[in-house]
């Protein structure tokens, strides 16, 4: 949801026309007929795609995790690696209590990705993300929307009907890197996400519970797919949307892993773009 002629509607509506999914356009006045819940400025609109859904992330990871280990992985938690060190025939993983030697090394550790490959730190920004859970209505979808002054926030139904959980993309910006680090929400935190329900669900009660996680960013929001000069695979699959592709950047880390033609052109999310940016 956003304003007719913004950027965000504008790409929305090419990436939903290429898709070749059914989708819909809704005028302010439709948008309030069906979500008599939702504070409905007069000049949005909205992208709605009635086949659309969302993924339950714990649920699929357990599946990913069992259908990896169907195949012969072996899945170590709990298993933190403080250093990787690169040798002649690949790399040792050096943990607290031991090391582990692979052939190939897949770096896709999120915003401490750069602690093992320097290059991966010039390309993410990492920011500390907060989010907050409430009960609203029911009945309607996934939805983002971009208020006028640019913020964006996402809301995904929560664990049981009535739930919500909601997010501001940069949440605070200003945050530095000590901050960034902060595992708790203060009350700044809250009142911007309360400020977020009251804007757009204003009979909804605030949120109740918070979260804070770690959120990276590439300069243009596009992953990074590509190869280090130590021969690693670098993975960041980031800015807010790269779990719903797990699948097929996994497909393309292994291509690149085993040294075969991935199936896609990875050019766009090489790590020499990011840094150019």
């Amino acid at each position: 949801m956003g304003v007719a002629d913004s950027e965000f509607i504008t790409e929305t509506l090419a990436c939903a026309a290429a898709s070749g999914q059914a989708f819909e356009v809704l005028e302010a006045a439709a948008l309030r007929a069906r979500y008599p819940a939702m504070d409905v400025p007069d000049d949005l609109v909205a992208v709605h795609a009635p086949g659309s859904g969302y993924l339950r992330s714990n649920a699929a990871n357990a599946a990913m995790a069992r259908l990896a280990e169907a195949k012969g992985a072996e899945l170590l938690w709990d298993c933190p690696v403080v250093r990787v060190e690169r040798r002649p025939d690949g790399f040792r993983l050096h943990k607290a209590d031991g090391h582990h030697d692979v052939k190939r090394l897949i770096n896709a550790a999120g915003p401490w990705g750069g602690d093992f490959h320097a290059g991966l730190d010039r390309a993410l920004t990492v920011e500390r993300q907060v989010i907050g859970w409430f009960d609203g209505p029911e009945g309607m979808p996934p939805f983002q929307r971009v208020f006028a002054d640019g913020r964006r926030i996402y809301a995904l139904p929560g664990d049981r009907p009535g739930r919500w959980k909601l997010g501001l993309y940069h949440h605070r910006e200003e945050c530095g890197p000590e901050y960034r680090e902060t595992i708790e929400s203060d009350a700044t935190d809250r009142a911007i996400l309360t400020d977020c329900v009251k804007a757009i669900l204003p009979g909804c009660p605030p949120p109740d519970d918070f979260g804070v996680c770690r959120f990276t960013n590439t300069a243009d929001s596009r992953f990074v797919i590509d190869k280090a000069e130590d021969g690693a695979i670098l993975i960041a699959a980031c800015s807010g949307h790269g779990y719903k592709f797990a699948p097929a950047i996994g497909d393309a880390a292994v291509s690149l892993a085993m040294g075969e033609t991935p199936a896609l052109d990875l050019m766009p999310f090489s790590l020499a773009h990011q840094t150019k940016l």
